[in-house]
């Protein structure tokens, strides 16, 4: 007679694999963190202070250069706006960690790591959403600010005159008409891309045209070489981060991600 299988295995908990979520880095070729460079660190010394701003007018006036008749020469001057001011905005997170529970638990939960790295990626996590709700908030961006129309929207397929790259160009010559620059930015979720890259207007650039139409891939790559003259190589970025609004553990089934930047389109 057989013996039966209970009797020869019990489940141990395995010593050499655990299976958990970490957030995509850089090296995987992801743009999930995107706060930094939204909002560059600035080191200070305290927690307030004031700046001085000098007007863009500065360098961009012109003069009579040419030395008049009686050896007269034009002057000119720096204009200085108001002093612009700043104030921190502490941010800090607990990690605990209990000596009981560590000598409880089982060295393959990694209790003592986990309870150290998870502060840090929940405290990126709303370094995120606050850059996207701070920059998305209207009366941050007053005339800066803009509701696309519905023949330009990147999922209006029908529309006879909407075409998302040039609409796009547009809003990048006006950085560069304000600015002088190209701009460094450009965000959108991949989800915005997923619609752009199937707009008719947009599939045209496609160096091989499908039969049927709207097969062709359409790359980043391709994307930035039509808009090179408005905008530096790198600078469209797609936004991957997704966050679970509840502060509750959930079941992955009920997990409900949501993307920070949603539809909208940022140009730095």
């Amino acid at each position: 007679m057989a013996t039966s299988q209970s009797v020869l295995h019990h489940d141990v908990l395995l010593s050499n694999y655990v299976q958990h979520w970490t957030p995509p880095q850089k090296e995987d070729g992801i743009d999930w963190y995107l706060h930094d460079e939204l909002f560059p660190v600035v080191p200070v010394d305290k927690a307030s202070n004031v700046f001085k701003v000098i007007n863009q007018a500065t360098f961009m006036q012109t003069a009579r250069a040419i030395v008049g008749a009686k050896g007269d020469v034009s002057t000119v001057q720096a204009y200085y706006d108001p002093e612009g001011n700043y104030v921190v905005r502490p941010y800090a997170l607990d990690g605990v960690i209990d000596y009981r529970e560590r000598a409880i638990a089982d060295d393959v939960a990694m209790y003592e790591q986990l309870n150290t790295d998870l502060p840090m990626t929940v405290l990126e996590n709303s370094l995120e959403t606050d850059a996207y709700a701070e920059i998305l908030t209207q009366a941050n961006l007053g005339s800066n600010f803009e509701v696309c129309g519905a023949d330009d929207m990147f999922d209006n397929y029908a529309t006879m005159s909407g075409n998302p790259l040039l609409y796009i160009r547009k809003k990048c010559e006006k950085v560069m008409n304000v600015t002088g620059r190209k701009p460094k930015l450009v965000i959108f979720d991949r989800l915005v891309l997923r619609a752009l890259k199937f707009h008719p207007a947009v599939q045209m650039i496609a160096p091989v045209h499908t039969v049927p139409a709207g097969l062709q891939e359409i790359t980043l790559k391709m994307i930035e070489e039509k808009l090179a003259d408005v905008l530096n190589p790198g600078s469209l970025r797609v936004a991957h981060f997704r966050y679970d609004a509840s502060s509750v553990p959930k079941a992955q089934n009920v997990l409900a991600p949501k993307s920070a930047i949603g539809p909208n389109l940022i140009i730095v």
